[in-house]
């Protein structure tokens, strides 16, 4: 599946479970396909103000030439090798949550072949079922 929803009731773990899956991709303990996997906390405002994908793959330090390399590889393969993990969809208000680079992404509009893990509590349930309604899902 292209979009993994991870949905649960508050406190059963969703935000742990989610940190979990980049740790251990990061010791190189799963998803070994992928060659990026990106976690993104929605609860923070710093996240939920981006524009746009690239805004979420560059840190302070990191040289301009190098995140320059990363996107232009990312966008070249249209996300093809690249996880993101969405965590807390439910935390994002209801306009980003139908119109945004969150919703782009889930909808697969940004970076088509990007694999999208998404973790929400079952409120929000109507519009993440809408946006996934033309993709193969897979609910957890």
């Amino acid at each position: 599946a292209r979009c993994i929803i991870v949905e649960g009731i508050p406190g059963i773990g969703k935000s742990t479970f989610s940190w979990h899956v980049g740790v251990c991709w990061a010791q190189g303990e799963i998803l070994c396909d992928y060659h990026l996997v990106v976690l993104l906390r929605l609860r923070d405002e710093r996240v939920q103000h981006a524009n746009c994908v690239s805004d979420h793959f560059c840190y302070k330090e990191q040289p301009k030439q190098e995140h320059e390399a990363v996107m232009e590889w990312i966008k070249s393969n249209k996300g093809d090798g690249v996880m993101m993990v969405l965590d807390g969809y439910d935390e994002l208000s209801a306009d980003l949550q139908t119109s945004s680079i969150f919703a782009d992404i889930i909808r697969g509009e940004v970076l088509p072949k990007m694999t999208v893990l998404v973790s929400s509590r079952p409120s929000a349930n109507q519009n993440l079922h809408q946006l996934c309604a033309d993709q193969k899902c897979q609910y957890i």
